[in-house]
């Protein structure tokens, strides 16, 4: 496509380095916005105000909170430290997860109580509990009970390891809960507030603060978000200036270069091409006046030359069907041409050695690497598309 073709010329201009820097900020520029929008988009960061009527009436709101939260503090009859109010609220948290933390530990206490009432008491009558049991079922027979509460006795021996076992695992799932608790204990300890509040106004003023902030982070968001636009803008614009710069001084010198190779080809007389580089992705590029076939080529060959000429380009390669529409007399000049650049490697595929003069006959059999012609003469010694 055309802005392939154009980035193709850049390079072959020696344009690249130059283009890839303002390349390079633009694809950071537009990847940072798109970051932006992403998080906003899975509200990763708030992003409620998208449009500026939005932003002006946020700060709107902002300027009645501010004021309400300034009017809450001078209501509590001395100046309110915003770090106190954090450290009561912190509090206030801290007693909350020590309240959830000691009801863990009595709840681990209580089961390994539960255990060691297992391995104290067993499952074993005393004598005194079949005595008991002979009062309320005269005709019960003992010896039978006896028997059966033995075998519970065994079952309780086996059972007894188990039950050490999970002892001394519940015990060493004590010490992380104990230690917690410890912790926040600790935590609620050193911070020490300097100045009471009453849970109203706590609630009251939390509750303001954290609209302030929510706002101010909408409001900065909105801000980040119209920088990150501005410096894609900027990046954009940035590279295309620089690229339309660049293309105008290739352009300038391409058309120069033509200009002379056409005068060399028509001694003087026909228009040479032109080419318009009008942006980084359109070009055009014609012949004014005449739109022939035998004129677009040649103007397709002048332009060849002179990318050859003006670049590292080491070679070009034409082939035979870009000649013949071209006059004897165009095509006397281009062949001589061809043969005075140095230092590049021209190939051609040639087949109009008639009329063109002995003079360019003998230029071409001094050049030629390989001739071709029917039966023996072939490229591989057979015709391919002969039946036999």
């Amino acid at each position: 496509n055309s802005t392939d073709a154009i980035n193709v010329l850049l390079c072959l201009f020696n344009h690249h380095n130059e283009i890839s820097y303002f390349q390079d900020q633009l694809k950071s520029a537009k990847d940072k916005h798109s970051a932006f929008r992403t998080a906003q988009k899975y509200n990763f960061i708030a992003s409620a105000i998208t449009r500026q009527k939005e932003y002006d009436e946020a700060q709107s709101k902002l300027a009645e909170l501010r004021q309400e939260k300034e009017d809450l503090a001078f209501s509590n009859n001395s100046s309110v430290d915003t770090e106190e109010v954090k450290k009561a609220n912190q509090i206030n948290e801290l007693k909350r997860y020590l309240r959830d933390a000691r009801k863990k530990l009595e709840q681990k206490k209580n089961d390994i109580h539960l255990v060691d009432l297992n391995l104290q008491l067993g499952v074993q009558p005393t004598e005194a509990d079949l005595n008991n049991l002979l009062t309320f079922f005269p005709n019960a027979n003992i010896e039978k009970l006896t028997k059966i509460e033995k075998f519970h006795h065994k079952i309780q021996s086996i059972l007894k390891d188990e039950l050490l076992e999970t002892k001394k695992r519940m015990e060493q799932e004590l010490i992380p809960l104990q230690s917690q608790v410890d912790k926040i204990q600790n935590y609620i300890e050193q911070l020490k507030p300097s100045m009471a509040f009453s849970d109203e106004f706590l609630t009251a003023y939390t509750k303001l603060d954290h609209e302030i902030t929510t706002l101010e982070n909408e409001c900065d968001n909105f801000i980040n978000l119209q920088n990150l636009t501005e410096i894609k803008k900027q990046a954009r614009k940035a590279l295309e200036e620089r690229t339309t710069l660049l293309l105008h001084q290739m352009e300038k010198s391409i058309n120069d270069e033509m200009e002379k190779i056409s005068d060399f080809i028509s001694h003087g007389e026909d228009n040479a091409p032109i080419l318009r580089l009008l942006k980084s992705n359109s070009y055009t590029f014609e012949t004014p006046r005449d739109s022939g076939t035998g004129t677009n080529y040649k103007g397709m060959l002048i332009y060849d030359l002179s990318i050859l000429k003006l670049t590292p380009l080491p070679a070009l390669a034409h082939d035979s069907l870009l000649f013949p529409n071209i006059s004897d007399e165009n095509l006397r000049q281009l062949l001589q041409l061809y043969s005075t650049i140095r230092g590049k490697q021209i190939f051609i595929a040639f087949d109009r050695q008639d009329n063109l003069g002995p003079d360019i006959s003998s230029l071409l059999n001094n050049h030629a690497v390989i001739k071709l012609g029917p039966n023996d003469e072939t490229l591989f010694g057979i015709q391919w598309g002969k039946k036999i």
